[in-house]
């Protein structure tokens, strides 16, 4: 584990040194910091069709920080992030917060 961020529903969610390093393969500009206030602190999370969870910070003007992840009663886990210039994609379905 290399960091740890709180989500809106009080789940910790683990950003583990694997899932990191996969992320910064597509997006090597992704900050650790920015993905981890998009959790603690976003402008919106969506649920997708499969459950997961997609949580969604405005960095700038037509810039988003989009950053998937999971929860679970146990806590949740980080799988990946991506910038975006539309805040919301077709897989977000339902608002959650």
């Amino acid at each position: 584990m290399i960091a740890r961020a709180l989500s809106p529903n009080w789940i910790q969610i683990i950003v583990t040194e694997e899932a990191w390093q996969q992320s910064l393969v597509t997006h090597p500009d992704l900050e650790l910091e920015d993905v981890v206030d998009a959790i603690d602190k976003p402008d919106n999370v969506y649920r997708g069709n499969d459950g997961r969870l997609y949580s969604v910070k405005k960095l700038s003007e037509g810039k988003y920080l989009i950053v998937l992840y999971t929860e679970s009663p146990e806590g949740g886990e980080f799988l990946d992030a991506i910038f975006s210039t539309k805040a919301r994609t077709p897989e977000m379905k339902e608002l959650t917060f």
